[in-house]
């Protein structure tokens, strides 16, 4: 169960990097995670001069009642991707 939500979170990050780095509108991306990604999933964006960077976070708690005093586990999924709209130094300068 655990392992499975850490997985989707990768998952999520990986999806949300990829589509802000076409520079798809911030709330598409987050919808676009927490779609993917475990139940209650957080997803935070930054941008960086070539590079976007997309986390998701949850919380899984143990289902029925005898599991569910036990603490709840917290699993990440981080992706960073190249930005689309930046063209790379060389890239900028013709031959």
């Amino acid at each position: 169960m655990v392992a499975v939500a850490q997985l989707r979170c990768v998952d999520a990050a990986s999806t949300g990097a990829r589509a802000l780095a076409r520079n798809e509108p911030p709330a598409l991306v987050i919808a676009a995670a927490q779609t993917t990604g475990p139940r209650g999933a957080r997803v935070r964006l930054s941008r960086a001069e070539d590079t976007v960077t997309v986390t998701v976070d949850a919380e899984i708690t143990w289902p029925g009642s005898a599991l569910s005093r036990l603490p709840a586990f917290a699993v990440t999924g981080q992706a960073t991707a190249a930005r689309e709209d930046v063209l790379p130094d060389d890239a900028a300068t013709p031959p």
